[in-house]
């Protein structure tokens, strides 16, 4: 029996070559699809689940809340927070800082490279964290303050086949290291990215101070503690070493490591593209299978006969079923094998596209083979219920007697199979035009400041120790426009600091402001508008020591109109605010304005290097070739290395652009198998109604109306299709835009466009078949009549 419905289902297949290449080819791109979403997601989903540790391993992370109702959440670290943890907190077994630099110069002999990523980590590290080590023991590598671990790479890199350990690198010029581990190269989807780690205490030694400081803090718990218990024992461990002021409260909270990566600190993250991309591939997959029972139903009266014979000759019911069940899963395996072959293909591209190095290897991957056999079966499942329960259900007398009476019912669910798919389609246009949009308007927003035509460079200290004598020479070059340098880059501060006062500030009113200390010439170089006031200037010799610009948020929050000349203090720094510079964004537009302070240290010189240089419009590649020259002198050991200011704003955005990007494809995608049903089915009805059209013409019928005729319908279709995609549309993007601070208004005219592009794509598919039977010589389809 099983071998007689095999042979029927191929002989169908063969027979109906059209119908079954849209069917097989139309299942293959959706579970393609779907099979590259399942690889993307799975690669997103294991980040950090290669340690032994992973189910007790947590960051520790701060929340504050301030006395005006705001709000801050940061990974930021304490000192000596580890210490105390280990000593008065039995549920932590072992605890480390972690803090991270990139481009930092390594030497070995001859060989000097300065695109190095350090770790800086305490000597308990590898025990937390699983790791490989090559060479070395991983209990004793950091033991030593003058020793560094370093990743195969990095031993090729500098060692080549030698043996490493024992060697000597030179950091930075400063410090010679000792190498005493070699651990294998770091995973894909590990949230830690180093070639080399250095212990702690050689970069910062044992400082004792609490504050906000540039390290991240990780614990490992017994496996029997409770996470919420844990956290409200450290919380009141910080406390007791370091009491919170009054008129804010803090609570120390634990990230589970498995989580760091795609969930964001305080909401979002990552794990929103992971939802995005599995709604899309169900999606696609669904119009797939739409496609299948589509067109499914609409061929039923060719196998009319077949069916009515096989029920007169004993067939039961439920013997249909399991026929055509059969067929569908059949179907959907062969268009299985076909996907396997569609990913294999295009696997290259996307892996370019989403940044990743995912692979289909089914040998030894019985999670990923399990779930590709079960998309297969469940692409079978669905798509062939319909179609069995419908054909299975024919009556033999009026199929022998051509009085099959079901077209009605049949007819009106592909209408509604057809609404569905383009339905879908439109939710995703929809989706898609709002996506770039939001992309566009978060690139192309006013800042608060000009961010084309500015270089940035972190310097090395022998460039910022001699800052003036770089800057006099650097403006020698007439498209140097402006210099100035701060303490941390405009598009990356997060340092926060609540040890502030001023004229009138309520003593129990506890709050924070984002800083910078800045050098002359900032908000000059960074064409910023100071809005009261002045800049900090150099014929005030006070201004290097006692003065401050706020931002307009800043005014706002103390409630002063005008603050400029009042009284204020930061950090123990007194002095009086000299202007208010207008609002700018100095966080990526998820974000609102905080407020802001900016001042200038003298004892913060050392820190200041990162170096920011206004440039003309023109000969820009000339004038940043005359600033690594320039640069070289100063620093002859260190390599030039320099950034756009442009584009390290719009890298902020990388995850929504290259998200948004793939969105688009797979839209793509989706139209185009819907196409693929919308042309099959056109060409049946075509084919249906040729006499009917035949007929018309020779009563007089003029091409265009018969076009008119067989498209009128399927306009509808999508007319109706949008307007049940419109408001859940709406609803469902309006929400993704909350995730912004700053988003568009979702308008009319991109659910007009949306309407307009399916109902071209639509006509543009069914007009092909409708021409092509318009124009067909109506005697042809009249002869035998």
């Amino acid at each position: 029996m099983l071998k007689n419905y095999i042979k029927i289902a191929i002989r169908n297949l063969i027979k109906h070559k059209v119908y079954s290449f849209i069917n097989i080819f139309g299942l293959a791109l959706g579970m393609a699809c779907c099979i590259l979403i399942l690889l993307w997601v799975q690669d997103e989903a294991r980040y950090n689940r290669f340690h032994k540790n992973r189910n007790n391993l947590y960051r520790i992370y701060t929340e504050v809340q301030y006395s005006d109702g705001r709000s801050n959440i940061f990974s930021e670290s304490y000192f000596p927070l580890v210490r105390v943890l280990k000593t008065e907190c039995p549920d932590v077994v072992d605890a480390i800082r972690y803090s991270f630099e990139p481009g930092i110069l390594i030497k070995f002999e001859e060989k000097i490279f300065t695109n190095n990523q350090i770790a800086f980590a305490d000597p308990s590290f590898f025990n937390l964290f699983t790791f490989p080590f090559i060479k070395g023991d991983p209990v004793t590598a950091l033991d030593e303050k003058f020793s560094v671990v370093i990743t195969e790479e990095m031993s090729q890199k500098y060692f080549g086949s030698e043996d490493p350990l024992g060697k000597v690198l030179n950091i930075n010029n400063q410090s010679d290291l000792k190498v005493t581990g070699v651990i294998k190269n770091l995973p894909k989807n590990s949230s830690f990215q180093f070639n080399c780690v250095i212990p702690f205490n050689l970069a910062f030694g044992e400082p004792d101070h609490w504050g906000g400081n540039p390290l991240e803090t990780y614990v490992l718990l017994n496996s029997t503690s409770q996470v919420e218990e844990v956290e409200q024992k450290i919380t009141g461990i910080k406390e007791k070493h370091d009491p919170t002021s009054s008129g804010m409260t803090v609570q120390l909270r634990l990230q589970p490591l498995t989580r760091i990566h795609l969930y964001a600190l305080g909401g979002g993250g990552l794990i929103t593209f992971v939802y995005i991309f599995s709604a899309i591939a169900c999606f696609v997959l669904i119009i797939a299978c739409i496609n299948f029972m589509n067109l499914a139903t609409a061929k039923a009266a060719t196998r009319a006969n077949e069916i009515g014979l096989r029920k007169v000759i004993g067939a039961k019911k439920s013997d249909l079923i399991k026929q055509f069940f059969g067929e569908s899963i059949l179907f959907s395996f062969i268009a299985f094998i076909l996907a396997l072959f569609i990913v294999e293909l295009i696997l290259p591209a996307f892996n370019s596209l989403s940044e990743k190095h995912v692979k289909l290897d089914l040998s030894g991957n019985i999670t990923i083979l399990i779930g590709l056999i079960s998309i297969a079966l469940f692409t079978g499942i669905l798509s062939g219920s319909y179609p069995a329960l419908f054909l299975s259900s024919f009556q033999p007398v009026n199929v022998l007697k051509r009085t099959l009476s079901s077209g009605v019912k049949s007819s009106l669910f592909r209408k509604v199979l057809v609404v569905s798919q383009f339905s879908i389609s439109i939710f995703l246009i929809i989706g898609t035009l709002i996506v770039f949009n939001q992309l566009d308007f978060m690139q192309n927003r006013d800042l608060g400041y000009d961010k084309e035509n500015l270089v940035f460079i972190y310097m090395q200290d022998e460039q910022n120790q001699k800052y003036e004598s770089l800057k006099n020479e650097l403006l020698q070059n007439s498209n140097i426009l402006k210099i100035t340098r701060s303490a941390q880059s405009p598009d990356i501060i997060a340092s926060t600091h609540s040890a502030l006062d001023w004229d009138g500030k309520d003593p129990e009113k506890k709050v924070s402001m984002n800083w910078d200390f800045v050098d002359f010439d900032y908000f000059e170089t960074f064409k910023m508008e100071v809005v009261e006031g002045r800049s900090f200037s150099r014929e005030y010799t006070t201004d290097a020591t006692e003065a401050f610009i706020v931002n307009e948020e800043a005014a706002k929050l103390m409630g002063m109109e005008s603050p400029v000349g009042k009284r204020f203090s930061f950090a123990g720094q007194k002095g009086r605010i000299v202007g208010v510079v207008k609002n700018f964004h100095f966080k990526p537009l998820h974000h609102k304005i905080t407020p802001f302070v900016f001042g200038m240290n003298p004892d913060w010189i050392n820190m200041m290097k990162c170096l920011f240089i206004r440039i003309g419009p023109d000969n820009i590649s000339e004038t940043v070739k005359y600033v690594e020259n320039i640069c070289k002198k100063f620093s002859p050991d260190y390599p030039f290395r320099y950034q756009l200011f442009s584009e390290r704003i719009n890298r902020r955005y990388r995850n929504e652009q290259r998200m948004g990007t793939i969105v688009s494809y797979f839209t793509s995608l989706a139209i185009l198998i819907s196409c693929l049903g919308l042309f099959g089915l056109a060409s049946f009805m075509v084919e249906q109604r040729t006499k009917e059209i035949g007929i018309r013409k020779v009563l007089g019928s003029s091409v265009s109306r018969i076009v008119l005729l067989l498209t009128k319908e399927f306009t509808k279709w999508v007319l109706i299709a949008n307007i049940i995609a419109w408001p859940i549309a709406y609803f469902i993007l309006d929400r993704w835009l909350q995730n912004f601070a700053y988003s568009i208004n979702v308008g009319p005219l991109v659910f007009i466009l949306a309407a307009v592009v399916a109902l071209m794509i639509a006509l543009l598919t069914v007009s092909y078949q409708a021409v092509r039977a318009a124009i067909a010589n109506p005697v042809e389809s009249l002869r035998y009549e």
